[in-house]
Parts: structure tokens; sequence; C-alpha cells
């Protein structure tokens, strides 16, 4: 997993990178949704976060929320009405930001953008792209999913 520009980083840093974050995965719900808690360290301070997504038959779309250690909301995205069955999902959301966005931003609007990449059985990726009022969209968040275990 790797974090830029955000959590006070400049976006010319290099991202802050853990390779000891593990995801568990496991459908819940009766098989509608997919429950997804990943957690370990980054920067040698504990990372965790649970999402749950589902498709929406009546809105015909995917829906994605989130909650984690960071925010005190839950993150909540949806994708395009109409979009089906897919290898990349793309759920747009806002939140109110409490600073992770930067200090400038906490308590105003921050769009957000989720793309869920399905690369293969065995590899996922899911990007997460802020932006901040009055700015171009920015990476914020890349978790690289590999599987090791069936």
């Amino acid at each position: 997993m790797g974090v830029y520009g955000v959590l006070g980083r400049r976006d010319d840093e290099p991202p802050l990178i853990s390779d000891d974050i593990v995801a568990r995965r496991e459908w819940v719900g009766g098989g509608r949704y997919l429950q997804d808690t990943t957690e370990g360290t980054l920067e040698g301070s504990p990372y965790w976060r649970r999402g749950w997504l589902g498709y929406s038959n009546m809105d015909r779309r995917y829906e994605w929320v989130t909650v984690d250690a960071v925010n005190s909301e839950m993150m909540s995205y949806a994708s395009a009405t109409g979009s089906g069955p897919q290898t990349t999902i793309s759920l747009t959301g806002v939140f109110t930001d409490q600073g992770v966005a930067g200090e400038a931003y906490a308590g105003k609007s921050v769009a957000m953008r989720t793309v869920i990449r399905i690369d293969s059985n065995d590899r996922h990726t899911i990007e997460l792209y802020f932006t901040r009022p009055g700015d171009k969209e920015r990476l914020a968040t890349r978790a690289v999913y590999t599987r090791t275990a069936p």
C-alpha cells in the first residue's frame, strides 16, 4: 500500500509504503456483499479499514462503504447508474475532511473517487483519489492486493 499527497504529505514527497498490510475478504449478508477488512501498520502506526462492496439491483450500480481508524465518518461511494459487471469499477463520493487532505481543508467537502481494478483472480488494485476544493484530482492511496492463501 502506498499513501501519497495526504496525511500532511506534499505531492512531491515519495509515498509512504507498507508491505505488511493484510486484507481478509468474505461474502456476508447471504452473499450480497463483499466485506474487506484491511489491517497492518503504516509508518509504525496501526492501520485498519473495513469496507463493504455491493451491487444495487434497483439502482443498477456498485456501492462501496468504508470505515477506518483515521476518520470518524463513514465514506460512501457509488458507481454510475447502469454500470454492470466489469473488471474496473469507478465509484465517487464526497466527505467532510478532518484534515486528511491537508489542514487547510478541514471542515470542507472533498470529492473522492475509488477505482477498483480486478487484474486477475489473484490480484486486485484499489486506488483512492481526492479532489480538494479548487484543485485537480490527486492520488491519495494505492493498494495492490495479491492473494497469498486460498
